[in-house]
Formats: structure tokens, sequence, C-alpha cells
């Protein structure tokens, strides 16, 4: 397993500091992406970055949103179950208070 280092800004001084054009407080967003374990290396990639793509366009459309630069993306794993190791970091920065709202898409027809 990989471990992915990264600093993420933090805390009430972060959000009062950094505010939209109408000062509405930033909500921290963290895009989670993952593929099922059957698409090969090249659909693995598509399908990520049109998630993300989707998801983008999810935050934009909400005032005071923005999305951070950290990427949650698990490849070729299932749904079921949470051992997954972005969704593992996701959770961990989530309760160290680095991420507000998390944004995600729903993965097939059910």
């Amino acid at each position: 397993m990989t471990t992915r280092h990264f600093t993420l800004p933090t805390g009430d001084g972060w959000a009062a500091a950094v505010r939209s054009a109408d000062a509405t407080p930033l909500k921290r967003c963290a895009i989670y992406t993952r593929t099922a374990s059957t698409a090969g290396p090249e659909q693995e990639t598509s399908v990520l970055h049109a998630q993300r793509v989707t998801c983008l366009e999810c935050i934009r459309r909400q005032p005071g949103w923005i999305a951070l630069p950290v990427r949650y993306d698990d490849r070729g794993l299932p749904a079921s179950g949470t051992e997954r190791a972005a969704l593992q970091q996701l959770l961990v920065d989530v309760d160290a208070g680095h991420i507000d709202v998390i944004v995600t898409m729903k993965e097939g027809g059910g």
C-alpha cells in the first residue's frame, strides 16, 4: 500500500481568510472516485476522469464550494466493503477536519 502525504488547509482561520466574492465562507470539497474491478486500465482512467469532471461541475454550481486539489481515486475495486486506500485516506482527512463536503457519484443503475 502506498502512503500519500499532502497538506490541506484547516480550521476556522482558513474559512475566515478565504471567502468567495460575496463573503460566503468557502466549503472545502473532496472528490471521491472509484472504478469497478472489471474495468481495464484505459477504461478505469476514462471512468475516473468522467466522474471527476461531473463532480467538479457539481461543485462549481454551488456558491462557496471549492474543490480541493487532492485526488481520492480507487482503481479496480468493488463497491462492497471499505478496504480501499483512497476511501480510508478520505475518512482520515474528514476526521482531521480538512474536508467540509464529499462529492462522489453513484455507479451503476440501482
